[in-house]
């Protein structure tokens, strides 16, 4: 077998949380006319905006989830009627792992807003993030049936094609994607950590580089990259990037796990020798949050720490990120709790 033999998907696992945030949309509240009474008072988007709404949009997009929910719910309370407020509570519930609560929420903004293309979004993010695989695929691909080159589905189907093992046709629509949108940074990310963890780190190097041959911006871009030095045997270049924003016990961390998974791989692909009595490694859903773009991330954990080098202990979490894109910015990192981790 070569080194383009794909790592044993069934045999990981993975809990993704995608970071999102709401797309604005809404009507103005308006003064009514002398002798007209409206049935209810409508608000439009900038009036919104202006106050609370404001307020919870910038709260959810700092990870302060505490202040986004408090104000979303006043919102819901005070709005009931405008799906966009529905929205911010689901996706502050997602953000903090109360994905009942936040499926009620998107199906109440679809109710309102039927033509809305958000709440269909959040339907199709909980059960990628629950693991339902194919309930989420039929969700992005019906959306892709009415727009067929959209990121942020074409980013979940990929991611669930990813996680279902089929590495191949995962790749094939993050690519489909980044014909249409080539600056996508969640279809790019993507595109890279599939590669990596398939046999072909020099490839999603190059990707993940991009035309520029910088590393981009985002905690996940450059998970991914150092993840793919690493396999490549470059853990200079790994610790170089790591070291700009991981404290120092981390980035060790991250280099021994680099080394185990290098070894699993190596092991694959000698044809003669023998199975492995190491547990594969499982990836282990950390969400992926940025500021300003749609990503999602995942941390890369052995099924059996035990059975790991001395120099990664149980509990260490190596990350790589796994992204979907959302509608622009991202929240940033935070626990949530199912134990992801946004970052």
């Amino acid at each position: 077998m070569s080194m383009r033999t794909n790592l044993n998907l069934p045999r990981t696992g993975v809990i993704l949380c995608l970071a999102l945030a709401a797309l604005l949309s809404g009507c103005t509240g308006l003064r009514p006319h002398d002798g007209v009474r409206p049935a209810e008072t409508v608000y439009d988007e900038a009036t919104l905006q202006a106050s609370d709404l404001r307020i919870a949009e910038s709260a959810l997009q700092s990870g302060d989830l505490s202040v986004a929910m408090s104000v979303y719910r006043r919102l819901v309370q005070a709005h009931p009627g405008q799906a966009i407020v529905w929205m911010g509570l689901g996706d502050a519930h997602f953000l903090g792992g109360e994905l009942e609560a936040a499926r009620q929420a998107y199906l109440k903004a679809g109710e309102l807003r039927p033509d809305m293309l958000e709440p269909q979004l959040g339907q199709a993010r909980i059960a990628l993030r629950q693991r339902r695989l194919e309930e989420a695929t039929e969700r992005f691909q019906a959306i892709l049936m009415g727009m067929p080159d959209h990121p942020l589905a074409l980013a979940g189907l990929g991611v669930a094609q990813d996680l279902a093992g089929r590495a191949a046709q995962a790749q094939a629509i993050y690519r489909q994607g980044l014909r249409a949108h080539p600056d996508n940074t969640a279809l790019r990310t993507n595109l890279g950590l599939s590669l990596a963890l398939n046999g072909q780190p020099r490839e999603a190097i190059n990707i993940l580089l991009g035309a520029t041959g910088l590393s981009g911006p985002l905690p996940q871009e450059r998970d991914n990259l150092a993840l793919a030095y690493g396999l490549m045997g470059r853990e200079d270049a790994a610790e170089d990037i790591l070291a700009s924003y991981q404290p120092a016990g981390v980035v060790q961390d991250n280099l021994a796990f680099y080394r185990y998974l290098r070894q699993q791989l190596e092991q694959r692909s000698v044809p003669a020798a023998a199975p492995s009595q190491q547990t594969a490694p499982v990836v282990t859903p950390r969400a992926a949050v940025e500021p300003a773009v749609p990503v999602v991330a995942v941390q890369v954990l052995p099924v059996d720490a035990g059975r790991m080098p001395a120099s990664v202990p149980a509990g260490s979490m190596p990350r790589t990120g796994w992204a979907s894109g959302e509608h622009g910015r991202l929240v940033a990192g935070r626990p949530d709790a199912s134990g992801a981790v946004m970052q």
